[in-house]
């Protein structure tokens, strides 16, 4: 009962056979409280970070660092009220990454993502 995170994959097929998979996604269904994760974790270069956290409602920064503690990536987001799906499009490295989006006065827990 309450946090459950559910995954969705889309398979569409077209008349003629042809088929698209898509990336899942993730659904957090009667989610209250706070909710920061990444997935599909393992992944294969890009991955999507989904956060449901309000005391970070508004500009944040999210902050992505290496297991050697090099930052990979700085950029601002816009998180606004309920769940927040940040896709990132970059082609990461395999490798250990640590993942946190802070706003200056609260921070996500520091989530670990594993790039194969």
């Amino acid at each position: 009962a309450g946090n459950e995170i559910t995954y969705y994959r889309l398979k569409q097929v077209d008349i003629s056979g042809d088929f698209k998979i898509y990336d899942p996604i993730a659904v957090a269904c009667g989610v209250e409280g706070n909710v920061s994760i990444t997935y599909p974790n393992p992944s294969a270069e890009m991955f999507t970070i989904l956060i449901q956290q309000p005391e970070l409602v508004g500009k944040a920064n999210l902050q992505i660092v290496d297991s050697r503690g090099t930052v990979v990536k700085n950029a601002t987001v816009q998180v606004e009220e309920g769940i927040n799906q940040i896709r990132l499009t970059e082609n990461f490295a395999p490798g250990i990454y640590y993942v946190t989006i802070t706003n200056g006065k609260s921070q996500s827990p520091v989530l670990k993502h594993s790039i194969r």
